[in-house]
């Protein structure tokens, strides 16, 4: 069993010190895969290329150090052990997925353990269980059938703490078989792997089926480790980690252009366009491919650490906010830029440190005043000289007036040496108001996130949770205004 040390806990998502040997790995981490499927590189090359810029994480299949393909499986065996060796964190996998990409039912447990016993690594998969009954029951004997080669690979294991995948054909079965595993099989590993796709369909069903596993997890031991197979978009990463997934791989590092501005993965050809300043690209003569493979690994590697920093201090939320704003954006037609103020939790507020009150202690000092200044400097470097806040009328604090509005133009106007305008077209607006608005013009309210707290579900207790229902109930209920008051705050 792999030791653990807790760093820090939200409701669902954690930073963990996860000792394998004499190596470490915080989570969440990201593996990079290396595979011969759907690929264009020849994986010794993949291999060659992580191992040289000392990325901390591998993933390699077990059928690729077995079967030729676009590359010399003795040469990757060598790359793989050497960076083994090296301190690299090598995780290997059963094979199961380029398998069933070929249609090579050729690819049995021998040769897994066959191949097994030629590479050393931190981390390897379980032979994939797949339970071949067609029931939505709860079958345990497709289960433990599913489970045979399981335990074959997972006796045999030469190195390297082992990793059980457990599939399914829909989520609710899937949880059935987590929760046969946890009931039956818990002795076997501290550590369970699961594929995105296998979770449902949509965003919405997938998080809604990983928050069921790690609540099922919980109760039995908080300790498990949950590895999510093939998801590497990095919204879907945050995302996912916020709600208790600790590991993830994917090959989406060499198959897309991963944009920093918006967390996307992008056409291959498009790291020229994005003009990204990143270490890697600026001042690179590399050739293109590797350029940005680089610049993906190194996108992966920053964001990972992102993440656990987000977790640490509290601000985890944000994703669940952005991932509200693209959705919008989507849905009428814009694309949003990003832009990140590391540090600012650092200012006492409950919005942005979970040791303060959400209601009592909401006020962030000069937070509008940095929205509109960041994005009015992003405007002057794009000749825009327009800044639209989104200030209702029942104003809680001193930001939020119209004299604030006033003075902040007239600053930023001074300062950019230009005519600013500060738009707040909503300024002469209630809640109520906004949410007649957005319906009349047919507004996906439904998409949007409020929650100062951060959580999946709406809090009910922070202020905004607490306008947005009052308004809701004041337009159910008839023409009556719905005021919410903040807590008292010293205007002096």
């Amino acid at each position: 069993m792999i030791a653990e040390v807790l760093v820090k806990r939200g409701n669902y998502s954690r930073v963990r010190r996860l000792t394998v040997g004499k190596k470490e790995v915080l989570t969440p981490a990201f593996f990079p895969a290396i595979s011969s499927t759907d690929v264009r590189y020849s994986c010794d090359g993949l291999a060659a290329l992580i191992s040289t810029y000392s990325f901390p994480r591998m993933l390699v299949s077990a059928y690729d150090l077995y079967h030729p393909g676009i590359h010399k499986p003795d040469k990757l065996l060598e790359q793989v052990n050497r960076y083994f060796e090296s301190g690299g964190v090598l995780m290997i996998d059963s094979g199961g997925f380029e398998s069933e990409w070929k249609n090579d039912a050729g690819w049995v447990i021998d040769l897994y353990q066959e191949t097994l016993a030629e590479v050393r690594s931190d981390f390897l998969f379980g032979f994939d269980a797949i339970p071949s009954s067609k029931s939505e029951s709860v079958d345990a004997k497709a289960f433990e059938l599913a489970l045979k080669d399981t335990l074959v690979s997972q006796r045999a294991k030469l190195s390297g703490e082992f990793i059980p995948i457990l599939h399914e054909k829909t989520p609710t079965q899937l949880l059935y078989f987590v929760e046969y595993f946890v009931n039956q099989q818990s002795d076997m590993s501290n550590i369970i792997a699961i594929a995105e796709r296998d979770c449902g369909r949509g965003l919405r069903e997938k998080v809604k089926t990983i928050v069921a596993m790690r609540d099922l997890l919980n109760r039995n031991d908080r300790s498990t480790v949950l590895h999510l197979l093939g998801c590497g978009s990095p919204s879907s990463l945050a995302l996912y980690s916020y709600f208790g997934i600790d590991m993830f791989d994917s090959l989406d590092w060499m198959k897309f252009t991963l944009d920093e501005r918006d967390w996307v993965g992008r056409d291959f050809s498009y790291l020229d366009v994005l003009k990204c300043e990143c270490s890697v690209c600026i001042g690179s003569n590399r050739n293109y491919t590797e350029q940005t493979l680089l610049h993906n690994l190194l996108f992966y590697q920053e964001f990972m650490l992102r993440i656990q920093s987000w977790i640490k201090n509290g601000s985890l939320s944000t994703i669940l906010e952005w991932a509200a704003c693209r959705r919008v954006c989507d849905f009428i037609g814009l694309q949003p830029d990003r832009i990140d103020l590391p540090g600012f939790n650092k200012i006492p507020s409950g919005l942005t440190n979970k040791t303060l009150d959400i209601v009592r202690d909401a006020f962030l000092p000069t937070r509008n005043l940095l929205f509109a200044t960041v994005g009015a400097a992003f405007g002057f470097s794009n000749s825009i000289n327009v800044v639209a806040l989104g200030l209702l009328s029942n104003a809680i604090f001193p930001d939020q007036t119209p004299m604030f509005v006033k003075k902040a133009q007239e600053c930023i106007a001074e300062s950019l040496g230009t005519n600013f305008r500060l738009l707040t077209p909503l300024l002469s607006m209630d809640k109520r108001d906004t949410l007649s608005l957005a319906r009349k013009y047919g507004l996906p309210l439904d998409l949007t996130y409020h929650c100062h707290m951060g959580g999946k579900e709406d809090c009910g207790k922070c202020i905004s949770c607490k306008e947005r229902l009052a308004a809701e109930a004041s337009l159910r209920e008839g023409p009556a205004r719905a005021i919410v008051q903040g807590p008292p705050h010293d205007r002096a």
